[in-house]
């Protein structure tokens, strides 16, 4: 037997075994490769490898979860209470025989319900006169609920609410209205009625506004938008206990000379932008960036 022929196959053998071991791990490399593991793009992803099924949560029940503790909605109290209806047994509902009434408390159940249209209208009704003594024609004055118009000061303040806090569109307040309370405004009234809130609020904001200049600390930031095509800036000022907004065309230092004056001795937590690093150079403050104080 030639053994050196044997060695000699045997190690061609080999290395052709080796550059297909070579040749199949990279290509099981290439199948590997998607857009989390390599720079290839999302549509390159035809087929995502499955996630480990090992490493699932498992999906919790809906409802309160063991061992939580229990919360329950607080009752109504009595004074917040329009009806309370007693619901009574005659008989006993297994057996038809008769009952007889223990000294355990009532079970108590509460519902809120909605009865047609909550709101209250009212027409006055301004009598006209004729002065027999200088001839003119005279009405009665409008009383001062009648100062705020259509809307009375309390739906005016609950308009604001569903306008500013609860996020409503003007053509969904109208429907709200028209819907629910049989009531059609057009969207123009309301954007009036939130312009009178607005100046109703104005002395309690120009209040705030006096006040930032004595905080301690402030947060600020400032984020553009636009107004019928003009460009402006709106401010978020972050006190304690009270938030400012003052919405301005310029988003520079003299927004904040304007409203801290240049004696300001506080100290502002924003970002790097440098109309706070201006500020911070013109003023007393202290400019504070994460956690470090510039």
């Amino acid at each position: 037997m030639d053994w050196k022929r044997v060695v000699s196959e045997q190690a061609a053998l080999t290395e052709k075994l080796r550059a297909e071991i070579v040749e199949l791990k990279a290509e099981i490399a290439s199948h590997k490769k998607n857009s989390s593991n390599s720079s290839k793009p999302p549509s390159s992803d035809i087929v995502k490898p499955s996630k480990d099924k090992s490493r699932r949560r498992k999906r919790r029940k809906s409802g309160s979860q063991k061992g939580h503790k229990k919360h329950s909605r607080t009752p109504f109290n009595k004074e917040q209470l329009d009806n309370i209806i007693e619901v009574k047994l005659e008989y006993c509902p297994q057996c038809k025989g008769t009952i007889t009434p223990t000294n355990e408390p009532p079970k108590v159940n509460q519902q809120v319900d909605f009865h047609g249209k909550t709101l209250t209208i009212t027409e006055y009704r301004r009598s006209q006169y004729h002065c027999n003594h200088c001839g003119s024609n005279c009405i009665a004055q409008r009383p001062d609920t009648l100062q705020s118009g259509l809307f009375s000061a309390n739906l005016i303040a609950a308009t604001a609410y569903l306008k500013g806090l609860c996020h409503m569109s003007y053509t969904t307040l109208q429907d709200f209205y028209k819907s629910l309370y049989a009531i059609q405004v057009s969207t123009g009234f309301l954007a009036h009625q939130i312009r009178k809130a607005s100046e109703a609020l104005k002395p309690s904001y120009e209040e705030l506004v006096q006040q930032l200049s004595n905080e301690e600390h402030l947060h600020s930031d400032e984020t553009g938008h636009k107004h019928h095509g003009h460009g402006y800036w709106t401010w978020c000022l972050l006190a304690k206990r009270y938030t400012v907004f003052p919405i301005d065309s310029r988003r520079s230092s003299i927004v904040l000379e304007d409203i801290l004056g240049n004696n300001y001795e506080g100290t502002i937590s924003s970002d790097y932008y440098a109309v706070y690093r201006k500020f911070a150079r013109l003023s007393s403050a202290s400019k504070r960036n994460g956690d470090r104080r510039l």
